[in-house]
């Protein structure tokens, strides 16, 4: 028998359903699971309005939601991975000093091999990060938790550097 919801859920529908949706995001480790799960609930109201029928509306809940956390992590993958602007969101004029205490830290940090890994790491897609995680004699995960931690040492320095006014004159 085929569940029909006419133009959305009721209120204990979508409670169950964001609730299950909640402990499958977690589990998946999603970075924003409440948005996530708001953006999913939102497409399934969409689809229901526009005459879509139901026979589990909590699986499809589920594979909206798997969609929805792909779209998300591909997002994610393409950001910038150093928000600075973020930490610091200067005028014109703070740029400058930005860039140089981004060199400075750069400089200060890491050697040159970990400046060229994260280079490297930063220009590669999915298959050429595996390469490069083969290169260093790491798995995938141990060459992300490693960029992840040369970065976090990065962000540390430059907002240190841009709080101090290291080299500004």
């Amino acid at each position: 028998m085929v569940a029909a919801f006419p133009d959305s859920l009721t209120a204990e529908e979508a409670v169950r359903i964001r609730v299950q949706l909640m402990r499958f995001l977690r589990r998946c480790r999603a970075q924003e699971p409440e948005e996530i799960a708001q953006e999913t609930l939102l497409r399934i109201l969409i689809n229901l309005r526009a005459g879509l029928r139901l026979h589990s509306p909590v699986a499809y809940a589920q594979k909206t939601a798997e969609r929805v956390l792909q779209e998300d992590r591909r997002i994610r993958r393409r950001e910038t991975p150093l928000e600075f602007d973020i930490i610091a969101p200067a005028p014109d004029e703070h740029e400058e000093a930005l860039l140089q205490c981004i060199e400075f830290c750069q400089r200060q940090c890491f050697s040159r091999s970990e400046r060229r890994l994260l280079k490297r790491f930063d220009e590669a897609d999915a298959k050429d990060r595996q390469r490069l995680a083969q290169r260093e004699g790491l798995t995938r995960n141990a060459l992300g938790i490693k960029v992840y931690q040369l970065r976090s040492k990065l962000r540390t320095c430059v907002e240190n550097c841009m709080k101090e006014g290291v080299l500004q004159k």
